[in-house]
Parts: structure tokens; sequence; C-alpha cells
């Protein structure tokens, strides 16, 4: 089978599809969370390695484990080309809201070594990685949270 997928076959691509959709789906349920985003993950997945099946080896029975190797990897470039997106829509809209607040930035212009506007950090790029968690995370919302039920 590994050959025919090398080579292009249709019916061995169907195959292939057939026997490991399923097992790829319930994998990328558990990685995204989301039903629909785990469709989507399937369809990059086979389309992926159809564009790959010639690094496909002869190693073992089943072409299983290649396939996976792909499915692991799809939703990583999913999550970063969505984060990617949204980094930009943010970075717009924080421009335009400071053109329209009087901030006198220009588009795109960062402050002092490449931060934002008056020298602090873009979002999600706060020291210490926290990745736009508010410091004290979880802990300081159940504190805040228990203060307001007294």
């Amino acid at each position: 089978m590994h050959a025919r997928i090398r080579a292009g076959d249709p019916d061995a691509f169907r195959e292939l599809f057939r026997d490991h959709a399923q097992l790829v789906f319930r994998h990328a349920v558990r990685t995204t969370g989301d039903w629909s985003a785990a469709e989507d993950v399937v369809s990059l997945t086979f389309l992926e390695a159809w564009r790959l099946r010639g690094k496909l080896r002869d190693e073992g029975e089943s072409p299983r484990p290649w396939l996976m190797g792909i499915a692991v990897n799809v939703p990583v470039g999913t999550v970063r080309s969505r984060l990617s997106r949204a980094r930009a829509r943010l970075r717009k809209l924080t421009d335009s809201e400071l053109r329209r607040r009087g901030g006198g930035t220009e588009p795109g212009v960062r402050g002092p070594g490449g931060r934002g506007p008056g020298g602090t950090e873009p979002c999600g790029t706060e020291p210490g990685g926290s990745g736009g968690q508010v410091q004290g995370g979880r802990a300081a919302a159940a504190r805040s949270n228990e203060e307001r039920t007294r």
C-alpha cells in the first residue's frame, strides 16, 4: 500500500482515508476540544498527507504512524495561523484606536525596543511568557470571587 500511496493512486488514498479518518478525527477532537475544528484538522491532515505522499517510507505494515505524525502537527499550524491573524487584527485595532484617541502613532510603529507605543509590551508578549494572562492568574480570580461573596 505504501508504494501505491507514494505513486498517487487514488484508490490507495481512498483506502487510507477509509481506514484512518475516524482515528484522525478522534485525535483531533481530543486535541482541539471542538468538533468543527476537528473536521478541519481531518481535512487538512489528509490534504497534507497527499502533498507529502512522496515522503512515505516502506517501514512497517501500516502508514498509520506517518499519518498520525501529520495529524499531530496540523493543529499546531492551525493554531499558529489563527493566532497570527488575531494578532494582526489586534495590532490594526490598537493602532486605529490610538490614532482616534490622539495617541499620535502611525500604524505599525512601535516604541522603544520594538515594544508597543510608550514602551509597553505588545499584546500576548508580556515578560515572563504569560501570554496575556493576568498576573496571579486563577488564584487572583478565585480570591476576587471569594471577596464578592462575603
